[in-house]
């Protein structure tokens, strides 16, 4: 928004300088291309040509559009995830909530961030089960060691 601010300034400074007349007309007239363009370039250059730069950038980033393998471990420790060459650990006290949804499976950290493994990742609903039950073993048990006194 800066930009096209700037933009509308220094053209409306353009449009005062080549029209000719009273003063009264020459800032009108400035100000009605500011405004104008104010109004207008968002429109033009908005949104969706930032959407289109951002998906572009994630691409050249990412190597394409997917998909893209996300390796979900709990183990005893932590929940562990791997993408990318990048592996995040979460210490099952730090972990505050896992609850099904009608995605998947979310996992909610402490102080701040989620998790959802999605339905698609299991094979089939026993295996999904599986997953849950164990993960919420796990919560529970980081809870708890989280809750004695040090």
């Amino acid at each position: 928004m800066q930009g096209y601010a700037v933009s509308a300034g220094v053209l409306a400074i353009v449009a005062y300088v080549l029209v000719d007349g009273p003063q009264a007309i020459r800032i009108g007239v400035a100000a009605c291309v500011a405004l104008a363009l104010c109004f207008f370039m968002p429109r033009i250059g908005g949104p969706s040509s930032h959407r289109a730069r951002l998906l572009e950038y994630f691409r050249e980033q990412l190597g394409g559009d997917g998909p893209f393998t996300c390796e979900v471990e709990l183990s005893p420790a932590a929940l562990i995830t791997r993408q990318m060459g990048t592996e995040s650990t979460h210490p099952w006290a730090q972990v505050m909530s896992v609850a099904e949804i009608a995605e998947g499976i979310e996992f909610v950290y402490r102080p701040m961030g989620g998790l959802l493994v999605r339905n698609r990742a299991f094979a089939d609903a026993r295996a999904r089960l599986e997953f849950l039950t164990l993960a919420r073993r796990l919560v529970s048990k980081g809870i708890s060691a989280d809750a004695r006194p040090r």
